[in-house]
């Protein structure tokens, strides 16, 4: 309770394009702001890295379910 997901976006040169932060929503509303605000992105993005703990886990397997084709 209480910790905040962020997602945060990177270009070629490796420098931050994106980022935002948030404790606000529910899992499944998650999943659909973070495809919304990658989606901008789509072709672009090379790698996804994820926290993979208690909560990242279950988090991996829904965004891997909501992909999007590039």
């Amino acid at each position: 309770g209480g910790d905040y997901t962020s997602v945060c976006a990177f270009n070629d040169k490796r420098q931050m394009a994106f980022i935002d932060y948030f404790n606000d929503k529910p899992t499944f509303e998650q999943v659909r702001y973070i495809c919304t605000v990658l989606q901008p992105y789509r072709g672009k993005i090379a790698a996804i890295n994820a926290e993979d703990n208690s909560i990242g886990t279950p988090m991996i397997s829904l965004l891997n379910s909501s992909r999007v084709t590039p």
